[in-house]
């Protein structure tokens, strides 16, 4: 039996949203794929037992593709809850495929309630422009405030600047305000904006059919926020014609988390199917946006070169494109920084594509079944503590032949830099596993020339899953389709010998 396991505030006979990571388990007399009971721990079912008539939204656990993928999550009602056995019945089969705790708990699928017992729902009363509903905002208060347990239904004004349906607005320093547990649905137009406000607590909350940007420090000023166990589903680009902001800000390519400064805290948090990714740091250079542009105290502020506040235990699958962004302009901070233990999945282009950063460290997690697990365009990126799998065994056995997935790591090393990657008891696996599809685990690639390459990657640790050829684990991709170079010169210390380029431990 599979368990849910929710994560609830001290209060538990006050909580009215449940979330975090579910399995479902089809029961045998169902057609495979298309369960309509799935268990729960006899606790949670107990919760559950009054929420009989109640929406529950099940993610997408499918590979995101422009043309699918992103978009599978599953709506069901639930009809009945057995609170000794744990069984939650739904009025309609789980059409789509989920992944279950059993068959791997990385990858298990999420579930949300999507309601509340108090609900803000605009109008639709303009046929013409069904993208303008209702907005909220709190603004210019140091009062302490609390958001907790709103449903907000077509909120968000398409096009319109200022118009969320939660909205903190120039609003200074909030340590004791929180935005939590609440839901997001319909929205046209982001999720949760906090503008010009730091320190406030985003938590728990859930976002469901969204258009543009969705959590998100808007003016690359706000800072201590922490964004702490939220849920990002079904994030949409927002229309080219209806984009707000001056200069015009990016919600025409959506992320489910957009940060435009870095000192804030993200931790806890699932961006599952979005079109196109789910975290993406755009922070701005030399100067903030909007009204802060022209202030004197921000004239030589940076948000380019703010620290990392943290990012701990996110995950990020079902995206059309990439998982992580740190690009463009990325965030060049002068401390190191880690991101740990970071899960990105089933993403259609790069788990993570790193570029236009430095002193990075990726430390713990897992990178599984996307086109690419990390492209990393920087000198002296650190991977350690990580599982790379090219081509999982669950994507396997549905897709026999798929080829889908190129690598592990892309690393492009430009000419003239110092120091290369290092790789830190780092695994690879499911690389041309039951079928050649000319997979890698570690690949060099584009190298920019002329003919010399200084930098040195230094590989420890490094092994091979089950299934996988030990030449597949480190190519030297000396050339570029369109302008070879002529690579002459390419060091790689293995120092240890795990890599087994030879055998022994040295330089190749």
């Amino acid at each position: 039996i599979a368990n849910v396991r929710i994560t609830w505030p001290t209060d538990e006979s006050t909580s009215d949203a449940d979330y975090d990571d579910i399995s479902i388990l089809p029961i045998l007399v169902n057609p495979p794929g298309t369960p309509d009971v799935f268990y729960v721990e006899p606790a949670i079912a107990q919760c559950w037992a009054s929420k009989v008539g109640t929406e529950l939204l099940i993610t997408t656990n499918e590979i995101g593709t422009i043309k699918g993928g992103w978009d599978q999550e599953d709506i069901a009602v639930i009809t009945h809850v057995d609170t000794v056995t744990g069984a939650v019945m739904v009025d309609d089969p789980i059409r789509h495929y989920k992944t279950t705790e059993l068959q791997d708990a990385r990858f298990a699928t999420e579930v949300a309630v999507l309601h509340r017992s108090t609900v803000f729902e605009a109008v639709e009363d303009n046929v013409l422009e069904p993208w303008i509903g209702g907005h909220s905002v709190v603004k210019h208060t140091l009062v302490p405030q609390l958001l907790s347990g709103v449903e907000f239904v077509n909120f968000g004004q398409q096009g319109e600047l200022g118009r969320y349906p939660i909205h903190f607005h120039m609003a200074g320093d909030h340590p004791n305000s929180s935005v939590s547990k609440n839901l997001v649905r319909k929205s046209n137009q982001r999720c949760v904006v906090i503008h010009g406000t730091d320190s406030i607590l985003v938590e728990e909350n859930v976002a469901y059919d969204t258009v543009g940007h969705c959590y998100i420090n808007e003016n690359g000023v706000e800072e201590g926020i922490r964004f702490i166990n939220n849920l990002g589903v079904l994030t949409q680009k927002q229309p080219e014609e209806r984009r707000i902001g001056n200069p015009l800000e990016s919600d025409h390519r959506a992320y489910t988390f957009w940060f435009t400064n870095a000192n804030v805290r993200v931790e806890g948090n699932v961006a599952a199917g979005a079109n196109l990714g789910g975290f993406w740091y755009e922070t701005f250079e030399h100067a903030p946006h909007g009204p802060y542009a022209d202030w004197p105290e921000y004239a030589n502020f940076n948000p380019k070169r703010r620290p990392l506040g943290s990012f701990i235990d996110n995950a990020v699958h079902s995206c059309t494109e990439r998982g992580i962004r740190m690009y463009q302009p990325g965030f060049m901070p002068f401390e190191d920084f880690t991101f740990y233990n970071t899960r990105a999945y089933k993403n259609a282009d790069h788990g993570i594509f790193i570029h236009g950063v430095q002193k990075m460290t990726l430390d713990g997690g897992v990178f599984a079944d996307n086109k690419i697990g990390v492209r990393n365009f920087n000198d002296r990126t650190i991977f350690k503590n990580l599982e790379f799998i090219v081509t999982s065994d669950l994507v396997r056995e549905r897709n026999p032949n798929n080829c889908d997935f190129v690598a592990g790591i892309q690393q492009r090393i430009n000419p003239g830099w110092g120091q290369g990657s290092i790789l830190q008891n780092v695994t690879f696996s499911g690389i041309n596993k039951g079928v050649d599809c000319g997979q890698k685990g570690f690949e060099f690639y584009h190298l920019l020339g002329p003919k010399r390459f200084i930098g040195k990657p230094f590989l420890s640790g490094v092994s091979m899953g089950p299934g996988s050829e030990r030449e597949d684990l480190v190519v030297m991709d000396c050339s570029w389709k369109e302008d070879p170079y002529n690579i002459e010169n390419i060091i790689v210390e293995d120092p240890d010998g795990t890599v087994g380029l030879t055998g022994s431990p040295g330089f190749y």
